[in-house]
């Protein structure tokens, strides 16, 4: 079980090229599984592209730190 968990950006860089943008962050998390606390950081790439409504995400990757 997952309890207490928190995630924040601590850098970013997006890029948007015409109606595609890509947003790279690294961010860090806290939390506690099955009873144990945990801390960890990574980074995630996000990708969106421009509609008609608004812009949508249409993809997202994310790597822990090991």
């Amino acid at each position: 079980m997952l309890a207490e968990f928190a995630e924040e950006e601590t850098g970013e860089r997006t890029e948007i090229f015409g109606d595609a943008a890509q947003r790279l962050c690294r961010y860090r998390k806290s939390g506690v599984h099955s009873g144990k606390p945990f801390t960890g950081a990574g980074t995630k790439s996000i990708h969106f592209l421009r509609m008609p409504e608004g812009w949508r995400m249409t993809a997202l990757f994310w790597d822990d730190d090991r």
